[in-house]
């Protein structure tokens, strides 16, 4: 599943609007949008940003080629 369709999901999932991640990260609502439905390239802050206006929390793990996650 593609970031942006993951994202749009939470938001459903948490009652959060586009306005609200707005506010969070003092852009645009329009640059919001271009961020979650146009597929604009998210900085890693951004995300986490996002992810925590919504409640949530982001989890990072690496996967190395022979299956091993740090």
């Amino acid at each position: 599943m593609e970031l942006s369709t993951r994202l749009k999901s939470l938001m459903v999932a948490t009652a959060t609007k586009q306005e609200d991640i707005a506010k969070a990260l003092n852009i645009s609502q329009p640059a919001v949008s271009a961020l979650i439905t146009k597929g604009e390239k998210l900085r890693i802050l951004e995300l986490i940003r996002i992810i925590e206006t919504m409640g949530a929390t982001m989890e990072f793990s690496i996967l190395l080629p022979d299956g091993r996650r740090l």
